[in-house]
């Protein structure tokens, strides 16, 4: 993932004892255990559940989530904590909106997870949390916590978010025969609901809080051959694979549009780098532009620098210049071929190459993004890419206004040299 945002857990239940702090704070410490150098963070809406009693240093004192401020980003509020985890100490969520919360983390330097612990379903604080998730994980135990889940996934919608990011976890209690009872209700009310249920339990034993109790300790460390280790080894995995994967672009995208984060002019511009299939929007990116198409899109800088390699001109090329692509070439007819010329900063061009990219390579990939046809197919077109800048620069108006200044010249270029 490129973006330096977090990518947000939100643990959720309508019941208590069900497990849902244990596993926000034991989930923490499994991921550092699986991706020792991923940044890691825990919060807490809940009052009753202080992250500090886990993770506190001796003589190290933690900042509150009483101080959380949508006027600073994220990792400048943390506190870091046992097993490199860092966190904030239990508080009263400040006022604050969903559309705040998401603001503050998008201007966050911390491109890890951050754990929260959403607190009571019925409260504010958890709508909050809800509406800025990536992934929600929610323990459930019985039919009523099956019925407030009409209520996870109202909050989850209102923020953008859809079904594919909730998971079930079965909460079941330590008897064995109402165990099996338990689970197999819980399965099939889940599938008549089309919910994602982990393939694992979590058993609410009354004895894992005291021998997980005080600073340092979690399932991890004292309890390695329980069933929890089992389940916690699993989510973590899940969690893991999720972050990889990335946050669901359409949600982040109407995010952004909800939060006012993106310049006018994010409508004619498609944001999602046809490389890579991430947003573009908050990394150096190039924006680029068909011709006579006239479509537009961003494409990550680095992907086009992966895209160069191989090719006779990329000793050249540097992703403050401006790069064209002539398809339909002509010769004896028109060919499937790429003319790639290069252009110094006034627009002039100065160096060039004819090549014929592989039918499944990015070349491909960037003629059907801008002209909806193959190479094959190709009439005589053009696409632009402009010298790289931060995806948002990139949408400014005064930006554009070089853009324009700048394909005049090249295109009065391309004429010179036919």
């Amino acid at each position: 993932m490129r973006q330096t945002s977090p990518y947000v857990i939100v643990l959720a239940a309508a019941a208590s004892r069900v497990g849902r702090s244990t596993l926000a704070g034991n989930l923490a410490v499994y991921l550092k255990g699986l991706a020792e150098d991923l940044p890691v963070a825990v919060i807490s809406f809940d009052p009753g559940y202080d992250p500090a009693q886990m993770f506190v240093l001796p003589d190290h004192p933690a900042t509150s989530l009483n101080d959380l401020s949508d006027g600073l980003g994220l990792e400048a509020q943390l506190t870091l904590g046992q097993f490199g985890v860092e966190y904030m100490a239990a508080g009263v969520l400040p006022p604050i909106t969903a559309s705040q919360l998401r603001c503050l983390l998008l201007k966050s330097n911390f491109p890890g997870i951050l754990i929260i612990d959403a607190g009571q379903l019925n409260e504010v604080p958890a709508a909050v949390a809800l509406q800025a998730a990536d992934l929600v994980l929610a323990p459930v135990r019985n039919a009523a916590g099956l019925a407030a889940l009409s209520g996870v996934r109202r909050e989850l919608r209102a923020g953008g978010g859809n079904d594919q990011m909730l998971w079930l976890i079965p909460s079941m209690v330590s008897d064995p025969q109402e165990q099996a009872r338990q689970l197999e209700f819980l399965r099939f009310a889940a599938h008549e609901r089309s919910c994602q249920v982990l393939d694992a339990e979590f058993v609410v034993d009354e004895q894992l809080p005291l021998l997980t109790r005080g600073a340092g300790g979690s399932v991890l460390t004292r309890m390695p051959d329980s069933q929890a280790h089992r389940l916690l080894h699993h989510l973590a995995q899940l969690a893991l694979q999720q972050f990889e994967a990335g946050g669901d672009r359409y949600c982040q995208l109407y995010r952004l549009k909800l939060d006012g984060a993106l310049p006018q002019r994010f409508r004619r511009v498609e944001l999602v780098c046809p490389l890579c299939n991430e947003l573009a929007c908050f990394t150096s990116a190039h924006y680029c532009e068909s011709l006579p198409q006239r479509r537009r899109w961003l494409v990550h800088a680095d992907c086009v620098t992966r895209l160069m390699a191989g090719r006779k001109l990329q000793p050249f090329w540097k992703s403050d210049q401006t790069a064209v692509l002539r398809m339909g070439v002509e010769s004896s007819g028109l060919l499937p071929q790429i003319r790639l010329l290069l252009a110094d900063n006034d627009g002039k061009l100065v160096e060039s190459e004819l090549f014929q990219p592989a039918t499944d390579s990015g070349w491909q990939t960037l003629v059907r993004q801008a002209t909806g046809l193959t190479l094959a197919e190709q009439l005589p077109a053009l696409i632009i890419l402009y010298p790289a800048q931060v995806g948002q620069a990139v949408l400014g108006e005064s930006w554009y206004r070089k853009c324009v200044s700048l394909r005049k010249v090249l295109r009065d270029g391309l004429v010179a040299e036919l």
